[in-house]
């Protein structure tokens, strides 16, 4: 392994200490988590702890079985086992953490196939990515970005076997970031294949890279198929994307409408910007810039391919290609300072996942009900299954949207909410027992629910605070 000079060490010092301030001023800020899925992973995290194990089962719904790969929940209990800090709160600085670690593998990545200081420019604006800090609080696909560029080098170099054993790896934390590792694995070969120089790979010996791409994701899927296999055989009990997932996804299409020309433009000055560069390297991320852009229009027809995924995986192949750009250096260093603003700005803008109102409501049903029914948004319910851990209670809805094990009744549940008809409301919560209802202002500004009613059917108030209520079902007279 080439030495690093002392210079470059002290500087990728300096950068990841700047990377962890921005990325930990959230979590550092606010008690609550600041990420909805976090929520989830947090609750089935506690249980791994409490276990030793992943659980099979999850409670959440009214029970299901628990489909999501093991890695992260593992790392999240063990983590807490051994330094008895519980799962909750190292959930807040653990993603943060891998998001700032990226300048690392990046800084090994394109000194490899560039040179140090190109390798400290990479990292410089790995550690200032505006994209990279906004997504710093979601889910385990930051672990395959911490090893997409290791995965890279490997692929290009061709070390398909090590290759194979990481998108493995990958695959056992999450499963939808190892399928985008495998999709620019594929495209990576499709385009090379096509190419004059189809047969080589630039920097290594391996031929055929198509084939190369093909035996790696083998290889990964053939060390996580005893988990694949569990997975598979269980998820007929509970696989319903269409009915949950889509219509959640819904709710927030506005935000992501308002994303659509800047993505278009980011997307194509950059491709354009970088065409003279055409060498593997180059290649690798241009390719995980186009399927970013073009994944994040197929994903607002199907939700199911997470729109904000699509805007990452662009989002962290850009300052591969900054400097692919050939920019001055002043240039540059006026691109690393929009970047240091546009990331503290995005940073300071993540709020909790919770309002103060939602929360308070959380706490009460932790304080005051100690077996029932709730109908919630799915992130209130989420909150109350993690902060509880209650078995005793049941809410209809959990941000795990992917395992619904009764869509009939998700689907009645859901409509409840969104109905204006007092007498159609009623008779869906008598049929599914509902003990209490909680409606804020996240139903209506976000799932634009009809929540009005609820005062109208006469339910008394157990609860208000900050515009949100708990309404305490009634029997119908």
């Amino acid at each position: 392994m080439v030495k690093i000079e002392k210079r470059s060490a002290l500087i990728l010092i300096f950068l990841l200490a700047l990377a962890l301030a921005i990325r930990f001023y959230p979590p550092m800020t606010n008690d609550f988590l600041v990420n909805f899925d976090s929520v989830y992973h947090a609750r089935i995290g506690q249980m791994t702890a409490d276990a030793g194990w992943v659980p099979s089962w999850d409670y959440a719904a009214g029970g299901r079985p628990q489909l999501y790969p093991p890695f992260y929940h593992l790392v999240l209990g063990y983590l807490s086992i051994a330094s008895g800090i519980p799962v909750f709160e190292i959930i807040k600085y653990l993603l943060p953490l891998i998001s700032a670690l990226f300048i690392l593998p990046a800084f090994y990545l394109a000194r490899t196939f560039r040179d140090e200081e190109t390798a400290l420019w990479v990292a410089a604006f790995v550690a200032l990515n505006p994209v990279v800090a906004s997504q710093s609080y979601d889910s385990p696909q930051l672990f395959g970005f911490l090893l997409l560029p290791i995965i890279a080098r490997l692929f290009l170099k061709g070390s398909y076997l090590v290759c194979g054993v990481l998108l493995g790896v990958s695959l056992l934390f999450n499963y939808f970031i190892a399928a985008t590792i495998a999709v620019v694995l594929l495209a990576y070969g499709a385009v090379k294949y096509f190419s004059k120089d189809r047969n080589l790979i630039t920097y290594g010996k391996a031929k055929m890279p198509l084939v190369y791409a093909g035996l790696s994701i083998a290889i990964g899927i053939g060390l996580a198929s005893p988990w694949l296999f569990i997975a598979a055989s269980r998820a007929g009990e509970c696989l319903d994307v269409s009915t949950a997932v889509s219509s959640i996804a819904a709710a927030g299409m506005g935000n992501l409408l308002v994303m659509v020309p800047f993505v278009a433009i980011i997307g194509f000055v950059f491709l354009y910007m970088t065409k003279q560069s055409k060498d593997d390297y180059a290649l690798f991320w241009k390719i995980c810039v186009a399927l970013g852009v073009v994944g994040f229009y197929a994903s607002l027809a199907f939700p199911w391919l997470h729109s904000y995924d699509q805007i990452l995986l662009a989002g962290f192949a850009l300052p591969f290609l900054l400097p692919e750009m050939k920019l001055r250096e002043s240039t540059n260093i006026a691109i690393l300072i929009l970047a240091l603003v546009a990331s503290v700005f995005a940073v300071a803008a993540i709020s909790p996942s919770l309002s103060d109102g939602d929360l308070g409501a959380v706490y009460w049903i932790k304080g005051n009900v100690a077996k029932g029914d709730i109908l919630a948004n799915p992130e209130i319910s989420a909150s109350i299954n993690t902060l509880t851990m209650s078995k005793s209670l049941r809410t209809e809805f959990d941000l795990f949207l992917e395992c619904v094990p009764d869509s009939q009744r998700w689907t009645d549940m859901y409509g409840t909410l969104m109905t204006a008809d007092k007498t159609e409301a009623r008779a869906i919560i008598d049929k599914y027992g509902v003990d209490y209802v909680i409606v804020g202002d996240r139903d209506v500004w976000n799932y634009h629910f009809d929540t009005n009613k609820f005062t109208e059917m006469g339910y008394p108030i157990a609860f208000s605070s900050a515009g949100t209520k708990i309404y305490q079902v009634t029997p119908t007279p």
